[in-house]
């Protein structure tokens, strides 16, 4: 009865030869998008998976677990405390390479008569140029320590087109302290 079927189909095979070709073209255009896309698909998943791990949160996160719940906000006085013991217990911890320690905070950033709303990171430049090479990737200026004035801001380029404002040229950041108090930094 299995042979009567496999001689039926193999005799469907052969009766329409162009029929079969376009039929074998078709599955394997079809096989062939679906591999591509699929592998597409995962490489800019892993490209943004990567691109958060190094940019944002590290492969792990420490922070107060107030802070998470309200992190939207940035919420300042849930920062965590006491770094020098949490600093002692990552470096003896064994696989651990590197860390970084950071801070977000609100800012309005001022030059001449524009005003722009934005999140400013605040790093520790010699740890963060190690992990993530920024200094690398600076288009016109220099990374942090080369300058001889006293704060540093390295800005991103759409923000400095939508600012008009190029290498050298004074912002005023407007941000609040850890009390909210509000405050400028020129």
């Amino acid at each position: 009865m299995l042979g009567n079927i496999f001689k039926l189909g193999w005799r469907n095979l052969t009766r329409n030869k162009r029929r079969t070709f376009f039929t074998l073209l078709a599955i394997a255009v079809g096989v062939t998008s679906l591999i591509f896309a699929r592998s597409y698909i995962s490489g800019v998943i892993n490209g943004a998976s990567d691109a958060i791990i190094k940019t944002e949160i590290g492969h792990i996160k420490m922070a107060h677990k107030e802070y998470l719940r309200l992190e939207r906000i940035l919420p300042k006085e849930h920062m965590v405390k006491y770094l020098n013991p949490l600093r002692t217990i990552l470096a003896e911890i064994p696989g651990v390479v590197t860390w970084n320690e950071r801070i977000k905070f609100n800012v309005l950033l001022s030059h001449g008569d524009i005003d722009e709303p934005a999140v400013a990171i605040g790093i520790d430049p010699v740890r963060e140029d190690k992990t993530l090479e920024l200094s690398k990737t600076i288009i016109k200026g220099s990374y942090f320590g080369n300058s001889s004035q006293g704060l540093e801001l390295v800005i991103g380029k759409k923000m400095a087109e939508k600012m008009k404002v190029a290498v050298n040229d004074e912002l005023l950041l407007v941000t609040t302290d850890v009390n909210y108090s509000t405050y400028a930094l020129p």
